[in-house]
C-alpha cells in the first residue's frame, strides 16, 4: 500500500491507507484510529496525533464504525473517513463516518 496522506481539501474527507486501530472499553468507550501517514486536522484540534470516533453516536453506530475499521484493517483495504470540520473529540479530530475503499 502507498503511504501518503490524502484528503479532499477542507470538506472533512480523508483516506487512511495504513493505520492502527485502538479501542478502550474500561471506563469510556473510545475508538481511536492512528493513520501511519499523518493526521489531517480540519478543525485545528490541539492533539492531532490520531482520530477519535464521535461519542455523540449511539453505541450501535460506534460498534458498526469499529467493525468497518477492524475488517478493513485485516483485509488491508483503505478507508475513507469523514471528519468533523468544526469540532473535536477529546482534543483530536472527530470521526463522523467511515466507508471502505
Amino acid at each position: 500500500m502507498s503511504n501518503a496522506l490524502s484528503h479532499d481539501g477542507n470538506n472533512g474527507w480523508v483516506t487512511a491507507q495504513e493505520y492502527t486501530l485502538w479501542s478502550n472499553t474500561l471506563e469510556e468507550s473510545v475508538i481511536r484510529l492512528v493513520p501511519n501517514d499523518g493526521v489531517y486536522n480540519p478543525a485545528n484540534c490541539s492533539d492531532a496525533d490520531s482520530y477519535f470516533v464521535s461519542t455523540a453516536h449511539n453505541q450501535e453506530v460506534q460498534q458498526r464504525i469499529y467493525s468497518v475499521l477492524l475488517s478493513s484493517l485485516f483485509a488491508e483495504r483503505s478507508v475513507r473517513v469523514l471528519l468533523d470540520t468544526g469540532s473535536c473529540e477529546g482534543a483530536r479530530p472527530k470521526v463522523l463516518h467511515v466507508t471502505v475503499e
